[in-house]
């Protein structure tokens, strides 16, 4: 991590914690977060001082908000950073939509970060794994995010899928027949089957849905509105990078790329343009 970058996510973190007491939890979240030289011992320190299974946050972005997360799971940790400390949405540029949809949505992040940036924002969250889910609800209820959570994943129909879970509480759509210890069932469902006669007035679909995005693309893009954009995370992207930019142009989307975590990039997918086209 470089120097100006990590400068940069301290004052992310001082601004965000408004107080000692929710900066030194952040700091806490940090260590777990990075394995940065010299920061290994205040982490142990401080992992000493916090030990909950829960934390509860009371932090400060354009309005005051609150996040319940469970410190010991990676998932937690790395998408309260993503969408608060390491890329702030209100950089990518989005318009604000009358409806959104989050899919993928694990404990809420994105929604919080959303819901602060647009309040008024009617958005429907989308988690199949219970215990994301169950600390979805408690976020929503805590800052009054107005729209519905549902525990499903997003699918390209409505059906009963296999679901296989990992080490970091995320969990993808496995569809290659096999089950062990950490596949179960879970439902899923279409956007189709979600929106009904809404669909045509979903602004923005964020999809972080651990690689099942392959498969519901080439459905989802003929289908969504010409304003929609689609906020996404492309799983193993480098290698299929191609055929990602064939799709899009076949669909008239531009698209500029937001972030990176290798293996996985960050993406933007914007309206539909009379000419179609990508931004390189």
């Amino acid at each position: 991590m470089a120097f100006g970058d990590l400068l940069k996510k301290i004052r992310r973190m001082t601004a965000l914690s408004g107080n000692a007491g929710n900066g030194l939890k952040l700091l806490y979240l940090f260590c777990q977060r990075y394995h940065y030289p010299g920061f290994s011992i205040l982490g142990k320190a401080l992992r000493a001082i916090f030990r909950p299974r829960l934390m509860r946050l009371a932090l400060r972005s354009r309005r005051p908000f609150q996040i319940i997360l469970r410190p010991a799971e990676t998932g937690d940790v790395a998408s309260f950073f993503e969408n608060f400390i390491e890329q702030d949405i209100r950089d990518i540029g989005l318009a604000a939509p009358r409806l959104a949809v989050d899919a993928g949505a694990h404990i809420g992040c994105f929604s919080l970060a959303l819901h602060d940036l647009f309040p008024d924002a009617r958005i429907i969250a989308l988690e199949p794994e219970q215990s994301n889910f169950k600390l979805l609800q408690q976020n929503w209820k805590l800052n009054g995010i107005g729209g519905e959570t549902l525990p499903v994943a997003l699918w390209k129909e409505t059906a009963v899928v296999q679901f296989s879970r990992n080490e970091t509480n995320d969990g993808r759509i496995s569809t290659g027949g096999g089950k062990d210890a950490s596949t179960e069932t879970v439902p899923a469902r279409s956007l189709q089957d979600i929106l009904g006669g809404r669909l045509g007035e979903i602004c923005l679909l964020k999809m972080d849905i651990e690689g099942a995005e392959w498969d519901l693309l080439p459905d989802l893009l003929p289908i969504l509105p010409d304003n929609c954009r689609i906020y996404l995370e492309l799983h193993n992207s480098e290698s299929r990078l191609p055929e990602f930019h064939a799709l899009l142009a076949r669909t008239g989307r531009a698209v500029r790329k937001v972030n990176e975590y290798f293996p996985n990039s960050g993406w933007l997918i914007e309206k539909k343009t009379a000419n179609g086209g990508q931004s390189p």
